[in-house]
């Protein structure tokens, strides 16, 4: 454990000024923490006659009980991350909380990359057929019914655009 530390370590020192953040694996914190810590009140008792009030059993029983409202929720705690993403789908499949949705967009990337780019095509065709697709895709969707196959489909309301008028 101790040469991870260290790799971690160095690093941390090379690449602290642009910005790396402190690591938590420290050879020092290792040390620390893997000391041997035992305490014995032999002494207490020979020197002092003390005889403790708890077990120890007892003692940590007690403890953990005291702490019941630090347990564990089934809560999810919410990221960082997935807040500035939306919190939405987008965030669901970078995230790879969803990963069907994350799969099929790979899929779907991978399809279009090799289609558009990999079959030798210039930029300005690839855009072309980009922006065909984009537009069939929304003719098909705008056309669709409400419902398909028991799937909701979401759509803008006509409402929501507004086509401002030229003075």
């Amino acid at each position: 454990m101790m040469p991870l530390a260290h790799v971690v370590e160095w690093t941390y020192k090379s690449f602290c000024k642009y910005g790396m953040k402190v690591p938590q694996l420290t050879p020092s914190r290792i040390r620390l923490l893997s000391c041997n810590r035992t305490f014995s009140c032999s002494r207490a008792k020979d020197q002092l006659g003390y005889e403790p009030i708890v077990s120890l059993k007892d003692g940590l029983k007690r403890t953990i009980e005291s702490y019941s409202h630090m347990q564990a929720q089934n809560q999810r705690s919410i990221s960082k991350t997935s807040i500035l993403l939306g919190n939405g789908n987008v965030a669901k499949t970078l995230l790879w909380e969803d990963t069907k949705q994350t799969m099929t967009v790979l899929l779907l990337l991978a399809v279009i990359y090799y289609q558009l780019f990999t079959c030798g095509y210039t930029i300005i065709t690839a855009m072309a057929k980009i922006f065909s697709l984009t537009a069939l895709f929304l003719f098909i969707h705008g056309m669709l019914p409400a419902n398909v196959f028991g799937h909701k489909i979401e759509k803008l309301e006509p409402s929501n655009f507004h086509i401002s008028q030229g003075k």
